[in-house]
């Protein structure tokens, strides 16, 4: 009986030790139920994520594919339209060049007939000399004036060179007719002083036709000698340009454009910085035209001109006296006429 009961006091611990074991085991698998019911709900949640990308990659894929589209016939048309700008850029491109190989082609021969001229010019160097040139600009600024002042000797000192100077004025006629207005003109702005110094006698010498002073004076001429008279510093410059503005100042219409230009000042200026005789009798023999005009008066005494033809005087010179002795007759003949009108 004891025994029985021992082994049923150890059966039932074993049992019971089991049990524990048992339930241990029980509690260790509902434990990893539970983690594996919180892994499943995980994994369903990302199943679902998954889905809800794989709809929002699709819709966005249908976006991107409209975009692509667009973005496709928005470069198609820009490449078409660039193509055409390019067609267009080379129809221009091809028309420029045409215009710039014309352009070339003027402009060598702009240069040719340039060098042509400046030869002419220092040909004629050698076949003048400065006293024949301001001799003949002279005569015609003193004998066109009409004021007859120093004139009758002025015409014996010149009766022998009448010969020359129709020559001269032939080759200078011819240089006009062939290489043109223009061209001449041009030479006024060369680096080369004697180029200039003769272009400059060549204008004055034209100037001294009444058929080429509005020429002249239309392709820029007149202004061209201002610009002489107010920036050279070479005294034969001075001299032929003032010459050359003395003739042009024979017509009514020149006189006013040089006075409203500044001429008269710029002649005063020369004016008084000159102590060459004959600079001064071409300055003087200007503003002496000038003042066969009583409209410019006012202006001549305000821009110095008359104190300026006065201040020469002193020089002594006799042309130049005879010059200023015709300004001041032309300038008292106008006060006079002025004055008598009322």
């Amino acid at each position: 009986s004891f025994s029985t009961t021992q082994i049923l006091a150890e059966t039932t611990k074993t049992y019971e030790k089991k049990m524990g074991e048992l339930l241990r085991e029980l509690e260790e698998e509902r434990s990893r139920s539970a983690s594996m019911k919180g892994h499943f709900n995980v994994l369903e949640q990302q199943l679902s994520d998954a889905r809800s990308s794989a709809q929002f990659q699709e819709n966005m894929a249908r976006e991107l594919k409209r975009e692509l589209s667009k973005i496709t016939q928005t470069f198609t048309s820009q490449v078409h339209s660039l193509e055409e700008k390019i067609s267009q850029l080379v129809s221009e491109k091809e028309l420029i060049y045409g215009e710039l190989k014309s352009t070339q082609a003027k402009v060598q021969d702009e240069a040719s007939h340039r060098q042509s001229l400046e030869a002419e010019v220092l040909r004629l160097k050698r076949s003048k000399t400065d006293n024949c040139v301001e001799e003949s600009k002279t005569l015609c600024g003193m004998v066109r004036s009409g004021s007859g002042l120093g004139s009758e000797a002025f015409m014996h000192k010149s009766g022998n060179l009448k010969e020359t100077l129709a020559s001269q004025r032939g080759t200078i006629s011819k240089i006009f007719e062939e290489v043109g207005l223009p061209n001449v003109l041009a030479l006024l702005k060369s680096e080369e002083l004697e180029v200039q110094i003769h272009a400059v006698k060549v204008v004055a010498n034209l100037a001294a036709e009444d058929i080429n002073q509005e020429k002249i004076v239309e392709e820029g001429g007149l202004d061209a000698l201002l610009s002489l008279l107010e920036t050279s510093e070479n005294t034969t410059i001075h001299r032929a340009t003032a010459g050359a503005i003395a003739n042009l100042a024979m017509n009514v219409s020149n006189q006013a454009l040089i006075m409203n230009k500044g001429g008269a000042r710029l002649l005063a200026n020369i004016a008084s910085k000159t102590d060459d005789p004959q600079t001064m009798r071409m300055v003087a023999g200007a503003i002496a035209n000038l003042c066969g005009n009583e409209k410019w008066h006012a202006m001549l005494k305000q821009d110095g001109g008359i104190k300026a033809l006065l201040g020469m005087f002193q020089t002594g010179h006799t042309d130049v006296i005879a010059q200023i002795a015709r300004g001041l007759a032309n300038f008292a003949k106008c006060e006079s006429r002025v004055i008598s009108q009322g």
